[in-house]
């Protein structure tokens, strides 16, 4: 009765295929044999075993339509294993033609197939593949019973018989799995363009909720461009590039791949589809040394050996070990550097030069010390006397007798302030009263100038920024100076006066007059600070840093975020594992983020950028309560210029940076990649910048220009994305050259020439007046002129990056990413190692804290720039040749190198920001005209 049902079955279904898959027209090109219409085939209808090997002689003449049923001997052993199995479908054609191929129609329950033997690709006219076999693989089957039937049909127009051989198999959905250890699942198998392979998997055999399937391809396997995609266990699944690109999860794969699959989304398991590619297409390859034609030579149907590997991504005390590992190392850092600012941003009262000097006034070497200054100016100033009826000699006579002290009077510990104060007034009062010879120097100092010869004043009053008229000597100062052998400067104003028409040059104030001099001070260069008429142009200069870098954050930020996530969520609705670039093998997702592990590390961009500020808060607070106490020291008398707005935008740029890597990290693609370096850039230039400031308060770079810079930049990288040819080289070189001549001249001219069209002329004059002076050897001197170590300094980095800009343009670098970011961060070494090197080379030192900050920098940057260059993955390429580069973890089983690369990096930002914030802090106490200005 069963028989006479299936010999009913399979007449019926032969009704149903009369209409069958024909052969392409196109592929009959030199037909070797010719259809007769008239010849009708012999259709064979049989029933066939499973787990048998068949053969079968199809031809024109004979068709064949065939049931495979399951015998009963294992219909029993199913029936008693309650787990799912798999039907495989084996073919071989050997002799099939591609003019005349089998046609083969396969059909288990609700799913057919249809396909042609040999298996053929041609791309443009051309054969690139060929098969003659074919692999199918259906669905899990639960029960086996007498309904576990595949039925098949095998038609040719071939006129000599086609030898196919045909098996059908059963397997058990675990059957191709092996425990290697615990929660870890191993299979092997081989897909060609015909062949293509299932794996059925259970997510309850691991008990973490994200499930790991890696993918690999084995030794000695043949290179095939392949596609692996994750699906729901229930018919139909999708075993062809089409169609499994279309559902579920889905990667491209060269050599490996990796899958995340969230466990929840598969609550009763999954397929692991296989499929193969004939062509590289699939796989957008873009180096041409990973494209399979390079390692398939002489292969005319290569076979691709793939080892699956299913396990746990990663549980959750590793989660919480590795997390709460990393806030305490950010929290003793925090409690390190916060006690080492609350000891180090303290100021002594008594240790600065101008109490220091009063204080000595009361020891016995210090009155010493001021009675030989009084015979000094007896001695020097017999004949000049500075008031009516009065002598020098008397003025400081008088200044110590109003003390009321006596050299052995010892001053004690609580009447410190109320001497210090008392010296305070008799220094002012000789002050005073010299004040016609004594211009802000100590005593020694003009002593030596009053001795000195008419000649002598003539050239000191020209390096001081020219002629200066004295009403009170009969002295005439002659209207050419005396250039002096020993050092070379700037043009003086004589001398630009001789050179320029008065439409050339700016009108010359007296504190332009100042920025000429030989040796700079600091005093020179902050005049606009404490001056009410520039406290527009002070403010672009520092507190407008903040602001823009405020506005820009926010306005910046919100569309990054926008567009990551809906990358992100892209990637996770359509399926499609191509969108983002990941390093799959070290991928710990958790909640909305697909990258947890990659968007954590970068916190401690926002923690150190947040610490900044609050030790930047600190010092200020500390330094404005000091003078609010100590009213006889005057901000503007010590130190360097105290200017907070570069360091308030250097750490909101530092926190920034980790709002915009951890976007980036959302979804890392080619483009997004702009939103990890854009703030970088910024760190970078706000870096340079504030130390430039340090010691140029009154000429450093205007914020709205600074940004604007900024924002030139970001255009050109964005066209580099997608542009990076000749043309953009060329252009953006040429742009380049031009930003560095002109930031070169205004750091060389400091303000003194006019800023117009004749700007590059005007300032090519000066130079050539420094150079002349600098080769100049005046008659009776040996010793040729110093050159100034500003000209040196420009004169290097200038060249450093021409020279940077034509070797990347020239060798045709993909983008500009990272040429702009390797510049940036050189030009900024550069400055800093010439600023320490001149602070020594004055007289002056690195501290200690200073040096313990740069030394920790140093430690944190060197190694995180090598775990930079250890690239996980590249946006540059496809994604298929992007995870080849894939890693394991390899930091607390969570964190890669690209995590230290964002741990050290981080580190090392903020202890360089500590480094600059401290580097001054050795001359806090001494007069601001005694400091250099380099």
């Amino acid at each position: 009765m069963i028989k006479m049902r299936s010999f009913l079955f399979l007449f019926f279904f032969s009704i149903l295929h009369v209409s069958r898959v024909s052969s392409q027209e196109g592929l009959f090109e030199g037909l070797e044999e010719e259809e007769d219409e008239d010849v009708q085939p012999r259709t064979d209808v049989e029933i066939r075993s499973i787990n048998d090997t068949h053969v079968f002689d199809v031809s024109r003449d004979v068709e064949y339509y065939i049931k495979f049923e399951i015998s009963q001997e294992l219909k029993e052993i199913y029936e008693q294993d309650p787990d799912k199995h798999i039907f495989q479908v084996n073919f071989a054609a050997i002799n099939a033609k591609t003019t005349t191929p089998l046609d083969v129609t396969v059909r288990q329950f609700t799913r057919i197939i249809s396909f042609q033997l040999p298996n053929v690709k041609r791309v443009d006219g051309e054969l690139v593949y060929k098969s003659q076999t074919k692999s199918v693989d259906f669905c899990p089957v639960s029960d086996i019973d007498q309904n576990s039937t595949v039925l098949m049909t095998l038609t040719s127009s071939s006129k000599k018989p086609i030898k196919v051989t045909v098996r059908v198999l059963i397997k058990g959905k675990n059957a191709d799995w092996k425990i290697k250890e615990a929660e870890a699942f191993e299979s092997k198998t081989t897909i060609t363009p015909a062949i293509t392979r299932i794996r059925y998997f259970q997510t309850d055999l691991i008990s973490s909720r994200y499930i790991n399937v890696k993918v690999n391809t084995r030794e000695g396997s043949d290179c095939l461009c392949s596609l692996v995609s994750i699906q729901q266990p229930h018919c139909p699944f999708h075993d062809s590039i089409g169609s499994a690109m279309r559902f579920g999860m889905w990667s491209t794969m060269l050599n490996s791949t990796t899958i995340i699959v969230d466990s929840e989304d598969y609550k009763n398991g999954f397929i692991i589809v296989l499929v193969a590619a004939a062509t590289d297409d699939l796989c957008h390859i873009v180096d041409p040394q990973n494209r399979c034609s390079v390692y398939n030579v002489n292969v005319t149907d290569p076979r691709k050996k793939v080892h699956i590997r299913v396990e746990g991504n990663s549980s959750r005390p590793i989660y919480v070990y590795a997390i709460l590992t990393i806030l305490a190392c950010y929290g003793g850092i925090a409690g390190l550097t916060i006690a080492i600012s609350v000891i180090n941003f303290k100021y002594n009262y008594h240790d600065f030069e101008k109490i220091k000097g009063a204080i000595d006034m009361y020891t016995q070497a210090g009155r010493e010390k001021l009675n030989q200054i009084s015979e000094n100016f007896v001695r020097k100033m017999s004949e000049h006397h500075v008031l009516e009826g009065y002598h020098i000699a008397d003025g400081l006579q008088k200044a110590l007798e109003s003390t009321n002290l006596s050299p052995q009077r010892v001053v004690k510990d609580e009447e410190k302030k109320e001497n210090v104060d008392i010296a305070m007034k008799i220094e002012a009062d000789v002050s005073n009263r010299v004040s016609k010879f004594i211009d802000d120097k100590s005593v020694e100092e003009k002593l030596d100038e009053i001795g000195k010869t008419k000649e002598e004043k003539q050239t000191l009053e020209v390096e001081n920024g020219g002629a200066r008229k004295d009403d009170d000597t009969d002295a005439e100062v002659d209207e050419k100076p005396i250039e002096p052998v020993a050092y070379s400067r700037i043009a003086t104003v004589v001398e630009l006066q001789e050179n320029f028409n008065e439409d050339e040059i700016d009108k010359i104030d007296d504190k332009k007059k100042l920025r000429l001099k030989t040796d700079l001070r600091v005093s020179d260069l902050s005049m606009k600070i404490h001056d009410p008429t520039r406290t527009k142009s002070i403010y672009q200069k520092s507190e407008l840093y903040l602001g823009i870098s405020l506005l820009i954050s926010i306005f910046y930020s919100l569309p990054v975020l926008q567009m990551v996530f809906s990358f992100s969520h892209s990637q996770r609705v359509t399926g499609n594992q191509d969108i983002c670039y990941y390093n799959d093998l070290c991928r710990r997702p958790a909640a909305p983020f697909r990258d947890f592990n990659h968007v954590f590390s970068n916190l401690g961009y926002m923690v150190f950028g947040a610490l900044f500020m609050f030790l930047v808060l600190l010092k200020k607070y500390k330094y404005q309560s000091f003078l609010k106490h100590n009213k006889t020291i005057q901000e503007n008398s010590y130190g360097v210029p105290q200017q907070y707005g570069l360091y308030f935008s250097m750490g909101l740029a530092l926190f920034m940076e980790g709002i915009m890597s951890g976007s980036y990290h959302i979804c890392p693609t080619n483009v997004t990649f702009q939103f990890d370096t854009t703030f970088m850039y910024l760190l970078s230039i706000l870096m340079f910048l504030k130390i430039y400031q340090i010691r140029h308060a009154d000429v450093s770079a205007n914020a709205v220009t600074v940004f604007f810079g900024l924002g030139i930049s970001l255009i050109l990288e964005t066209i580099s994305i997608f542009y990076h040819g000749p043309i953009f080289w060329g252009f953006f070189c040429t742009a380049y050259m031009i930003v560095i001549v002109v930031a070169t001249i205004h750091s060389y001219n400091i303000g003194i020439v006019r800023y117009d069209y004749k700007i590059l002329y005007n300032v090519g004059k000066i130079l050539v007046l420094e150079v002349h002076k600098i080769l100049k050897r005046e008659p009776g001197h040996s010793i040729l002129p110093r050159v100034r170590s500003r000209l040196m300094c420009l004169v290097v980095m200038a060249s450093v990056n021409l020279t940077l800009c034509l070797y990347f343009g020239i060798s045709g670098t993909s983008g500009a990413s990272n040429y702009l970011l390797a510049i940036y961060i050189l030009n900024l070494g550069m400055y800093f190692t010439y600023y320490c090197i001149m602070k020594i080379m004055h007289g002056e030192h690195i501290n200690k804290v200073s040096t313990l900050y740069s030394t920790l920098s140093l430690i944190c940057v060197v190694p995180a720039l090598y775990f930079f260059t250890q690239k996980e993955k590249n946006s540059e390429v496809s994604p298929s040749e992007s995870r080849m580069m894939n890693t394991d973890c390899i930091f607390l089983d969570f964190f890669d190198g690209h995590d230290i690369w964002h741990f050290l990096g981080g580190s090392g930002l903020f202890f360089s920001f500590l480094t600059i914030l401290t580097i001054d802090e050795d001359v806090k106490y001494k007069k601001r005209e005694n400091l250099y200005v380099f």
